[in-house]
């Protein structure tokens, strides 16, 4: 089984050791009285989600429940799904606490009575092996690795992580850029150095392929820090030639960063692994431009957009919500649902939790009609494709960009076990 990862692209729980990750036992199942299956019934299905809506980092982490009743209310002026329409009766805040996550995951399925869990957005899935051992089928975001493995847990870029595997692409991304003098620099916490391992290992298993150099490295910096700590690592940048700079730390950081780097008269660019928000460039845009971020979907500035970006785009507006990566994710776990409860009811089967996993995890490529690169859902709780995708935007002129693709082809995609540098494949 493969355990090379793809982990650059998905490190946004940087202050998870802060927000604790206290876990309640698996003990108690949902009843099912009478043989019934909970959440439905013979014209509506339930569900429920839980999001680190009150966070420390102020992420819009609560967006997922706007994506997803978006997508559901769609779905249900339609009639639902065989006969039944999909009501959204729970959104829980779990302030990004582990042990408050655990409660209120427990409340959905006990209390609630919900079919299924969805979205789920949270800096700590500390309820995760409640959902597995109750075998509740669960769609989420995935930056946990508590979501890799149990057949009932489905995150929207596939389930599974490795934070410190090696990855092709911020070496290609470097090299694109023409900077072949890398840097790295990450936070304390635990997370954030685990993706610093991903990025450096990643730098060195393709330096010979894209001469790409890795020529500086901190991973002591405190989360919070004050510009004059970045004092000392400016100093090595410039005595080493540091061009690209990729970072393991949150969109603030990103943006102090910048500004001392500005300050320096040091040309190097970032890469944010957590910098897809226009709120961030709309504050910070002119000491982040020309940073590279990394998107799990069809950007949404891509040139020749598919139908569904812009049937989410529209509802987003229609909602008066904010476009982000959260309310897609919570539009991505809806359709992945509704996806197979059509499957289950296309077979004839009766609706069960068991029977809703099974089609889902039968899906050999699902792309959200074209939101993704495609998911084998056959692997994709333990191991990653033979083809491993990403996309990419850069900031310009306090704008995202799409980078490295094409009008209509916004994926850049390498063979997981040797990539080919000088042609990737570039594709929808």
């Amino acid at each position: 089984m493969r355990r090379s990862g793809i982990a650059i692209l998905f490190t946004v729980a940087v202050l998870l050791a802060a927000c604790g990750n206290s876990e309640s036992d698996g003990a108690g199942s949902a009843e099912e009285a009478g043989g019934a299956v909970p959440g439905v019934s013979d014209d509506k299905i339930k569900v429920g989600g839980v999001a680190s809506s009150t966070n420390p980092l102020g992420g819009r982490y609560g967006d997922a429940f706007a994506g997803a009743k978006a997508y559901l209310d769609i779905v249900n002026e339609g009639g639902g799904v065989d006969g039944r329409t999909i009501e959204l009766v729970a959104e829980k805040d779990d302030s990004a606490a582990g042990s408050r996550n655990a409660s209120q995951v427990r409340s959905l399925v006990q209390e609630d009575g919900v079919f299924a869990v969805l979205p789920v957005a949270v800096l700590s899935f500390a309820g995760a092996s409640f959902l597995a051992d109750e075998g509740v089928p669960t769609f989420g975001w995935n930056i946990n690795t508590e979501w890799e493995g149990p057949p009932n847990l489905f995150g929207e870029k596939g389930s599974y992580l490795c934070f410190d595997c090696p990855a092709p692409f911020l070496p290609y991304v470097a090299q694109q850029a023409g900077r072949t003098k890398v840097g790295i620099i990450a936070y304390t916490a635990a997370q954030s150095q685990d993706c610093a391992a991903g990025q450096k290992a990643s730098y060195e298993e393709y330096a010979e392929a894209t001469g790409v150099e890795l020529v500086f490295e901190d991973t002591s910096l405190g989360f919070g820090f004050a510009p004059g700590a970045l004092d000392a690592d400016l100093r090595a940048m410039q005595e080493r030639g540091v061009q690209f700079l990729s970072t393991c730390i949150d969109g603030a950081g990103s943006a102090r960063l910048g500004e001392a780097i500005q300050r320096a008269g040091l040309d190097i660019v970032q890469y944010l692994p957590n910098g897809y928000d226009q709120d961030l460039i709309d504050e910070f845009g002119g000491v982040l431009d020309g940073s590279y971020v990394s998107v799990f979907t069809v950007p949404f500035q891509a040139e020749q957009p598919p139908p569904s970006l812009e049937r989410y785009l529209t509802a987003m507006e229609e909602a008066g919500t904010a476009v982000s990566e959260n309310s897609l994710a919570g539009w991505i776990n809806a359709d992945l649902f509704v996806t197979g409860l059509r499957a289950v009811a296309d077979s004839g089967d009766e609706l069960t939790r068991e029977r809703l996993i099974e089609a889902v995890n039968a899906l050999e490529d699902y792309d959200a009609e074209g939101l993704l690169a495609g998911i084998d859902w056959r692997i994709a709780h333990e191991e990653q494709s033979d083809n491993i995708c990403a996309g990419f935007v850069q900031v310009e002129g306090g704008e995202f960009v799409p980078a490295l693709g094409e009008p209509g082809k916004p994926f850049i995609c390498f063979d997981a076990d040797e990539p080919d540098f000088d042609n990737p494949e570039i594709r929808a």
